[in-house]
């Protein structure tokens, strides 16, 4: 979770360098400053959603059981974790001496086309993002659980969603960069995507342990004898973790906790 402070600090940098700026309002010096803080934002923002994304499969493999889901998941982790290293070395090594990055001045100096390579990492992110949103998804349709309960964990596992709009939106702003005459001012809107993009999907993946974190530090915050259904769903997914981690447990769990306490909420309202 501590690299939530690394997105917001190089985007400051590149802001204080002449992002959103024209680039005839920015000096030569600052034009360096810029070039190697996009450098270096371009890097963190690949091991930021590398990281976040194997942290949520992670994940899947605590609580889901199930041999399929286990499998997708794994392979899909292989696939994300050979393509993020794959595009955090080919941006490192963009440029021959890497330093030409940012000083153009170098001689002999030599980049590659950054353009495949940003837009496959664009196109293929996206396709992750949907992945991992649908791994669970069968097994969480053949639950045989009341309509609440469903709802919550489909709406649980969905919240990647809006990852995934932020993934779409950021597309067509970094094909503006691309042949941009004015690069400090048309990257501005594909800088903040990605800034939002990361610092979105660290707060997704830590939203679990955040939950036990209030309950501990700030009780007063989640409600106690009189939860709704949707904290109470939460408190017994939370239970399932623990003891699956503890114990192995099998595929129907989950299912069976969730229904147990169903019938529990029906022998309270009968009584």
């Amino acid at each position: 979770m501590h690299r939530h402070n690394i997105p917001p600090s190089d985007k400051i940098l590149e802001v204080s360098a002449g992002l959103g700026r024209r680039m005839v309002d920015v000096t030569p010096e600052g034009m360096t400053l810029y070039a190697k803080s996009l450098w270096i934002s371009i890097i963190f923002y690949n091991t930021s959603l590398l990281l976040t994304k194997l942290s949520l499969l992670l994940g899947y493999l605590r609580v889901f059981p199930h041999p399929r889901v286990r499998l997708v998941s794994k392979v899909t982790m292989g696939f994300i974790l050979c393509s993020g290293l794959y595009w955090i070395i080919s941006t490192c090594l963009l440029c021959r001496p890497v330093s030409f990055f940012w000083d153009k001045s170098i001689k002999d100096g030599v980049c590659i086309n950054a353009e495949p390579i940003w837009l496959s990492h664009a196109g293929l992110n996206i396709f992750t993002d949907l992945a991992i949103i649908l791994i669970p998804m069968p097994v969480i349709r053949t639950m045989n659980l009341q309509l609440k309960p469903r709802l919550w964990l489909l709406t649980v596992f969905a919240l990647g969603g809006f990852i995934t709009v932020i993934s779409i939106i950021r597309l067509p702003l970094l094909l503006q960069i691309f042949g941009a005459p004015d690069l400090t001012y048309t990257g501005a809107g594909c800088a903040l995507a990605s800034a939002v993009e990361s610092n979105v999907a660290i707060i997704c993946a830590s939203l679990p342990p955040l939950r036990s974190l209030i309950r501990k530090y700030a009780p007063n915050l989640i409600a106690s004898s009189k939860t709704t259904n949707t904290s109470q769903h939460a408190a017994i997914i939370e239970k399932f973790v623990a003891n699956t981690s503890a114990s192995g447990g099998d595929s129907l769990s989950l299912e069976n906790c969730l229904r147990a306490e169903t019938e529990n909420e029906t022998t309270r309202g009968l009584d």
